[in-house]
Formats: structure tokens, C-alpha cells, sequence
């Protein structure tokens, strides 16, 4: 009869292993692509729809933040 340990780990290759996987990168979500947002309509200059002109640029910059340029990336 042979009397065999079982194999057990080391307890420093069990902890190498963990900081190594730790330091693995995040993987990257994947992009989520807003739904098309219309465009606001020209403004015609009748100051009774400057107000829903803006509302209609206001929400078009809130739903495609990326195809407006801010100052920082400018």
C-alpha cells in the first residue's frame, strides 16, 4: 500500500495566481448605441417658439452627448 498525500496547493502559487488575476484587465463592456434622436427643426425666428426650440436642442444635446463637442476635447 502506498501512502500517498493528496495534492494540495501551495499557499503561495494559490496567491500568485490570485494577484495575477487581479491585475487582469476589466473586460470592456460593449458600446451601447443610443436610439436616432431627430433633429430639432430650424428655428424660423418667431419668438413664440424660441422657447420649444430650445427644449427640442436641450434634449437633442441630452440624448447624443457624443456628437457634440465639449470644450474639453476640443
Amino acid at each position: 500500500m502506498s501512502t500517498e498525500t493528496p495534492a494540495t496547493s501551495d499557499p503561495f502559487t494559490d496567491l500568485v495566481n490570485a494577484l495575477k488575476a487581479s491585475l487582469l484587465p476589466a473586460p470592456t463592456p460593449p458600446s451601447v448605441s443610443g436610439s436616432p434622436t431627430a433633429m430639432p427643426v430650424t428655428f424660423s425666428g418667431d419668438t413664440a417658439e424660441c422657447s420649444g426650440f430650445l427644449l427640442q436642442v436641450d434634449l437633442y444635446i441630452r440624448m447624443q452627448p457624443q456628437c457634440i463637442p465639449t470644450e474639453n476635447s476640443k
